[in-house]
């Protein structure tokens, strides 16, 4: 039996990651509202969420609240496997 095509295409665009974009959007929005103007989204690749913020102790906090961060993010992202934070200190 066939696939919907509206199921079939919205499995091909994940397989494909091309909901990336509206992903870190989305992860960015949480990032705002937590740390407005400290902290920024760059990519979501295999699975590794890069993060950069200018401030060390944003980083710190950043790490302190990985376990409750990631999940915050995977909700957000749409169930986007993501496993890991990478956090660069950095200017934005």
């Amino acid at each position: 039996m066939l696939e919907p095509t509206g199921d079939y295409l919205k499995r091909r665009a994940q397989q494909l990651g091309l909901g990336r974009a509206e992903s870190l959007e989305q992860i960015q929005a949480i990032l705002d509202e937590l740390y407005p103007g400290q902290a920024r989204a760059l990519s979501l690749n295999r699975q590794v969420l890069r993060l950069v913020t200018a401030s060390s102790s944003v980083a710190s906090e950043l790490r302190m609240n990985q376990v409750e961060l990631l999940r915050r993010f995977r909700e957000a992202a749409d169930g986007e496997a993501i496993n890991n934070l990478q956090i660069q200190i950095r200017g934005l």
